[in-house]
């Protein structure tokens, strides 16, 4: 059953900053973290009931404006049922032409992505505390790249991501099938699976 977003996904001026650093030495470095502005926290425990950010961020990029970039990213194993997504937030005057987690960014006017640039916020919460699994990166489908994310730059070009030093997996780690690779984790070791995804209406009833 196809997820649905609780929220429309939004689109904020402050979610692209320059000024931003990052420990990242990787050049066009795609990476997931959870705490902003630092980017250094690629693991982490997500209590239940309680929202938190995961931030998938575009590291030392190697030109000087971006105009769009795709990517696709996933929980492996997915806690399905056990998790919702509440919002996803993208750069200012930009357009995702995929689904909530296969994104075809196109953005209105070029940015400067500067040494930390953030791709995509979303925000999720647990139903239950102690969900383990990993976060996967991957190419969009369909890519203008197979094999890796990518990114354009103002003139049209694209380059190819590479994935974060911070990043659990390694480039022999990429699934040959998926063409998927972890990037982050939430918890520690495989996680629960469950079989239904539950909706908006589901949560209410839990505090009713």
């Amino acid at each position: 059953m196809k997820k649905k977003l609780l929220n429309s996904t939004l689109c904020l001026l402050l979610i692209s900053s320059s000024a931003w650093a990052i420990n990242d030495d990787g050049v066009n470095s795609l990476g997931v973290y959870f705490d902003n502005g630092v980017f250094e926290e690629s693991s982490h425990s997500l209590p239940a009931s309680v929202p938190a950010y995961m931030y998938f961020v575009l590291a030392n990029c190697s030109e000087p404006t971006i105009m769009g970039y795709e990517f696709r990213w996933s929980f492996d194993p997915d806690p399905t049922g056990l998790y919702f997504i509440l919002n996803n937030v993208l750069p200012p005057n930009s357009i995702n032409n995929g689904d909530w987690n296969n994104l075809m960014v196109e953005i209105g006017s070029p940015l400067v992505p500067g040494e930390a640039m953030i791709l995509l916020q979303v925000q999720v919460m647990a139903l239950i505390p102690g969900i383990s699994t990993q976060i996967m990166a991957g190419p969009s489908i369909p890519s203008s790249g197979p094999g890796w994310p990518t990114f354009a730059n103002e003139n049209g070009q694209t380059f190819p991501m590479t994935y974060s030093t911070f990043s659990p997996g390694e480039g022999s780690d990429i699934d040959p099938l998926t063409e998927m690779i972890s990037v982050g984790q939430v918890g520690q070791g495989p996680g629960p699976v469950a079989t239904e995804f539950q909706t908006f209406n589901s949560l209410k009833a839990l505090y009713r």
